[in-house]
């Protein structure tokens, strides 16, 4: 007879751990089910944005300021730059938003021609041109992966 309590136990404890297993794992799918949901809204609400910008008749720099606009919208980004391909290998911003770093160092002169931080820094990138492979976002475009940066920081 105590055997048999025991195995009871035993068994008890077993479903039970098996039980809360199962618990935690349907809570992980049920996070990662609402993770997908919320990027899937994400691309919704951006391709809308893009879609309505297509029918109004945007040239092709409001077109690219639209959508590094709906990018940061979309995201929560700070900033975002829409770099286009020219010349073949060359790469030019085309349109920025927010303090998107500039990727080569400032001429000296240049620094106090604007008012703000942001028209300076939006001037800056729209007139340098860099290489496929240069710095960050010629490595990006030359790889077509995307690249993390982590703890950025400025060589002054």
């Amino acid at each position: 007879m105590f055997s048999f309590i025991v195995g009871v136990v035993i068994g008890a404890g077993m479903l039970l751990v098996f039980l809360l297993f199962q618990q935690r794992r349907i809570e992980a799918l049920d996070e990662e089910k609402q993770l997908i949901y919320q990027e899937k809204q994400i691309v919704i609400d951006f391709m809308h944005g893009m879609v309505e910008a297509l029918g109004e008749g945007l040239t092709r720099e409001e077109l690219f300021q639209r959508i590094v606009h709906a990018a940061i919208l979309s995201t929560g980004a700070l900033s975002a730059c829409v770099f286009d391909a020219i010349e073949g290998e060359r790469l030019r911003g085309v349109a920025v938003e927010g303090l998107f770093p500039p990727h080569l160092p400032l001429p000296e002169g240049s620094r106090i021609k604007l008012t703000t931080r942001a028209k300076f820094i939006e001037q800056i990138l729209k007139s340098e041109e860099f290489s496929f492979g240069e710095g960050v976002v010629g490595s990006a475009a030359e790889t077509h992966q995307a690249v993390l940066v982590e703890n950025a920081q400025l060589d002054e």
